[in-house]
């Protein structure tokens, strides 16, 4: 959980403190091991000016958008975000690897998933730049906006949704917009349940995680 404002030095940055209109829709920490299945945002005080731009799985309903998973899901790799490699090239690491193969659009069944970061993708090919573009395109059309107020809390689904904001112009007075984003995951070890269990249990693994300060000697 975390608060979010304008920060004056970070107008352009595409995330937290950012505030130009330059900021493409997205699925929170699409690339990450630990991508969060939900995402929470608290309103504490509004911007006039400033939506957040919602795009849900369900607005593919009577396109052919969901026919073409299949072709494109080796087109794409889906980068870690800028502000994650400075953080990274300063010592703190991310935790994950940069890089992601998951595809932007996703079918499986009847279960359908967005891992989208419009910010960071890489493409195998000028036809998957091309197929992205058209993506891009028709996520900002069917778009739905909202602006968070004092005490709104939006709730979105990071599976089945990705999103944005408008840009807005800060006055830096102590009343600009402010919210609090919360990430939340079911279940931190879902390899387990998978099958996929990984053996953390020799002694010198345990032994670096407790120099770490990642558990206790206790386990």
């Amino acid at each position: 959980i975390d608060n979010i404002v304008p920060v004056q030095a970070l107008k352009s940055q595409r995330g937290a403190g950012g505030y130009d209109n330059n900021f493409p829709f997205h699925c929170e920490s699409a690339w990450h091991r630990k991508r969060p299945d939900y995402l929470i945002l608290l309103g504490v005080r509004e911007a006039p000016g400033a939506y957040t731009l919602v795009f849900s799985v369900e607005m593919f309903e009577g396109t052919s958008w969901l026919e073409e998973a299949g072709k494109i899901k080796d087109w794409f790799r889906l980068k870690a975000p800028d502000l994650y490699l400075q953080m990274e090239n300063a010592g703190i690491p991310m935790g994950t690897a940069r890089y992601s193969f998951a595809p932007p659009l996703e079918k499986k069944g009847d279960t359908v998933r967005l891992n989208i970061n419009f910010n960071g993708t890489d493409c195998i090919s000028e036809d998957a730049v091309q197929w992205l573009s058209a993506l891009e395109d028709f996520v900002e059309a069917k778009t739905a906006g909202t602006i968070i107020t004092s005490g709104d809390a939006l709730i979105l689904h990071n599976y089945n949704t990705c999103h944005t904001r408008t840009g807005y112009q800060p006055t830096f007075n102590g009343e600009d917009r402010w919210f609090l984003r919360g990430y939340f995951k079911k279940d931190l070890w879902e390899r387990r349940r998978e099958g996929h269990e990984q053996n953390i249990t020799d002694g010198t693994a345990i032994h670096d995680l407790v120099n770490a300060g990642w558990m206790t000697p206790e386990g």
